[in-house]
């Protein structure tokens, strides 16, 4: 009953999370496997991917419905992120935990702060006040989403965690829409990356199925708010979630 509940919360607040901001929830979800379950960090980077396929493909559709995805953008980093994936996985799965654990800590702290921080207020301000996405060259679309991808498979996330700074400070999408058209290449490098641990016998299905139906249900509220926000604050949100995943795999011993 208690590792139920430990699911539950665990799945509520990672979806919740996964909606709000666009990230699958790896920066959650990989510290409670970690933490809570006590599971090798690379079974609960594997877990957390399959738990990412649930909760980014619910927060998706809530997205969608509200025309705060590009199409276009979503394409071509998908094409980048399922290569990278995959790549990602395979990194993992040849080198030593202590390597993998720090590179996750260092990615998901140092990108956490970049956002808190952003490029310039006056210019983050500008961009948080448009409405529309701007022309983005398919070239910058593929290495966005290639970065993202190798994230995914080594770090357990959806890849959001460099998408949407990449996006954000690189390309210059307003965040609703960097939220929105994130998740559909959270949702495609997760699946692609869950298919190489899979392979790789490293996915603890018992553990992770309940936290990604309690994820899938909550999803659909974070997005929700995500519209309603504003985007500075969606903004540091964001940061403030990465940075907290990234201290707390740290503080496992």
């Amino acid at each position: 009953m208690l590792t139920l509940i430990k699911s539950l919360v665990s799945g509520v607040a990672g979806g919740f999370i996964s909606g709000l901001t666009g990230m699958g929830g790896g920066s959650l979800f990989v510290p409670i496997f970690f933490f809570f379950f006590d599971l090798p960090i690379k079974k609960a980077i594997a877990t957390s991917l399959m738990v990412i396929v649930f909760s980014s493909l619910s927060g998706l559709v809530t997205h969608w419905r509200s025309r705060q995805v590009e199409g276009t953008l979503s394409l071509s980093i998908i094409t980048g992120g399922i290569f990278g994936a995959r790549l990602g996985a395979f990194f993992t799965a040849v080198l030593p935990d202590i390597v993998v654990k720090s590179f996750f800590i260092t990615l998901v702290v140092i990108t956490g702060l970049k956002m808190w921080q952003g490029s310039n207020r006056k210019e983050n301000l500008a961009e948080d006040e448009k409405q529309s996405c701007p022309p983005v060259s398919i070239g910058k679309g593929v290495i966005v989403g290639l970065a993202g991808g190798i994230a995914s498979g080594m770090g357990g996330v959806g890849g959001a965690i460099i998408i949407v700074p990449l996006l954000y400070l690189w390309v210059g999408i307003p965040m609703r829409i960097c939220v929105g058209t994130v998740l559909t290449a959270v949702f495609f490098n997760a699946f692609s990356g869950c298919l190489g641990y899979w392979a790789e016998r490293l996915i603890e299905v018992r553990t992770g199925f309940p936290v990604a139906m309690a994820a899938l249900v909550a999803a659909p509220f974070g997005a929700r708010l995500s519209m309603r926000l504003n985007p500075v604050r969606l903004r540091r949100i964001f940061a403030v979630v990465l940075i907290i995943g990234g201290l707390a795999t740290f503080l496992k011993r």
